[in-house]
């Protein structure tokens, strides 16, 4: 995982994630199990009126950064969270202690 840009007016993982990217992630970390998108769109209509393939779009984009895993499930893929939340701000942490001390 690379550092991400940093917003030290938010708090949490919001500090590192676009809103929606902290929506999404959210979602996949309070699930029990992996997420289809379809699930994930679902769990955040009632706070975030999206597109299904803006939705498509972000968690591919967590894949790539690294924070989701896909794997295929029947015809479907399901996403799972490579971190935990905590884990994910520990390192994200450890990317801005040693860019500060340099």
């Amino acid at each position: 995982m690379t550092p991400l840009r940093f917003d030290p007016r938010q708090s949490g993982a919001r500090c590192w994630l676009h809103p929606f990217e902290n929506a999404v992630m959210a979602t996949v970390w309070k699930a029990d199990t992996p997420l289809t998108v379809k699930r994930v769109w679902r769990t955040l209509w009632d706070t975030h009126e999206r597109a299904y393939t803006s939705v498509a779009t972000t968690v591919n984009r967590l894949v790539a950064k690294g924070l989701l895993t896909r794997r295929r499930s029947g015809m479907a893929f399901v996403f799972a969270a490579t971190l935990t939340e905590q884990e994910f701000i520990d390192i994200q942490r450890g990317y801005v202690r040693a860019a500060l001390e340099g």
